[in-house]
């Protein structure tokens, strides 16, 4: 599995860096489920980009901000998206 390289531009532990983790965590919970048997994952990784990046905006994040903390989206979102099967496996979720 590939590790995820979290990028410097925030030092770790900073109150924004720790605020768009946290924005990250929760909005993954509610949005990234895998589908099984799921035909193209660049296509599904791309529309949660894009809503993730929406409704940071929302949230008063710019996609720049997001990803200065997260790193590349894609990357982040492709990697979350891998870890629901073993999540669920193990009985989280």
């Amino acid at each position: 599995m590939r590790m995820h390289k979290r990028p410097e531009m925030y030092a770790e532990g900073s109150a924004k860096a720790q605020s768009i983790e946290s924005f990250a965590r929760e909005w993954v919970l509610s949005n990234v489920t895998n589908v099984p048997g799921l035909a193209d994952l660049v296509r599904e990784v791309d529309r949660l980009a894009s809503r993730m990046t929406a409704d940071a905006r929302l949230a008063g994040i710019s996609g720049g901000e997001l990803a200065r903390a997260l790193g590349d989206i894609d990357e982040y979102l492709t990697l979350e998206y891998e870890k629901k099967p073993a999540a669920l496996a193990a009985g989280f979720t």
